[in-house]
């Protein structure tokens, strides 16, 4: 969490408050289906991520940083810039890949490990 926030630049403290929003909207993403108490959990934590997002996409509107989310700000293409729901977007987008791929590479890596006990050895 400390890389990503540092690439928002929001307290650290904030993104580890999120990792489980976050993880619950990762979960969503999955091609399972989900129990509907599970949904409602994954909704209500894309709430509270949009929300928290969205104040720092406008708080960088206001005030630009040299972070990621001023980046996104300044972007421009064929004369057009991106909107606010457009950098919402991939603010969202990223904190999750980033949270998810953190958190799930210790388990992955011994899964892996567990599948091919060669390597363990080797």
């Amino acid at each position: 969490m400390n890389i990503i926030a540092r690439l928002f630049d929001v307290p650290v403290e904030d993104g580890v408050k999120l990792g489980s929003a976050a993880s619950y909207f990762g979960n969503a993403l999955e091609a399972a289906l989900m129990h509907a108490t599970h949904l409602a959990a994954a909704n209500e934590a894309t709430l509270k991520l949009e929300r928290y997002f969205k104040s720092v996409v406008e708080d960088r509107r206001a005030k630009p940083g040299n972070d990621l989310v001023s980046s996104l700000h300044r972007a421009e293409e064929a004369g057009e810039s991106l909107t606010v729901d457009d950098i919402l977007s991939n603010v969202l987008l990223l904190f999750v890949a980033g949270h998810e791929t953190t958190s799930n590479t210790p388990g992955n890596a011994l899964v892996a490990l567990h599948s091919a006990p060669a390597y363990i050895t080797a």
